[in-house]
């Protein structure tokens, strides 16, 4: 069963999505074993940018176009609690970014405003690509008893979760 929430939780969303830094990204390759990795990530229009190289094997994975299961988690040392640590975390399509197409370069750009300096050799790689990964479905935790799903991948569709009576 779930129910309508109210706009303040809309905003704690957003506000921990915008001070987390990195993803956790879960992928399966063509072989059926999965694979666990950690990117930075920015915030676009679409969805959640990286930029990453060939040599992890999550970019492998998603370059096949693999469905990936991502997690933004709250650091330990701020939760009030290790069982009840915020998180959000996405099932999402991956998709890979033409060079100099506008959606690669707004995630550069984005990148380029947090870490200029790597930025400026990473973009110089070529084996780092840019991806944007397009939720499908979320979960967010934002303590006991407080979960949120959205089946659109959409955080405005979060609807609270509620145990059955």
């Amino acid at each position: 069963m779930t129910v309508e929430i109210e706009h303040s939780v809309f905003e704690d969303i957003e506000t921990f999505i915008d001070s987390t830094g990195s993803i956790v990204l879960s992928t399966v390759g063509s072989d059926g074993q999965p694979d666990t990795g950690v990117a930075p990530f920015v915030r676009t229009g679409a969805g959640f940018g990286l930029f990453i190289s060939d040599l992890a094997v999550h970019t492998q994975n998603m370059r096949a176009m693999r469905p990936v299961s991502a997690l933004l988690l709250e650091d330990e040392s701020l939760a009030k609690s290790p069982f009840a640590r915020r998180r959000l975390s996405l099932t999402a399509t991956p998709q890979i970014l033409s060079r100099h197409s506008e959606p690669y370069e707004e995630v550069t750009r984005a990148f380029s405003a947090r870490h200029a300096a790597i930025m400026d050799v990473l973009t110089t790689l070529g084996d780092f690509h840019a991806f944007i990964l397009l939720p499908t479905h979320l979960k967010w935790v934002s303590g006991f008893a407080k979960t949120y799903l959205s089946a659109t991948g959409r955080v405005s569709d979060l609807r609270l979760l509620q145990a059955p009576a």
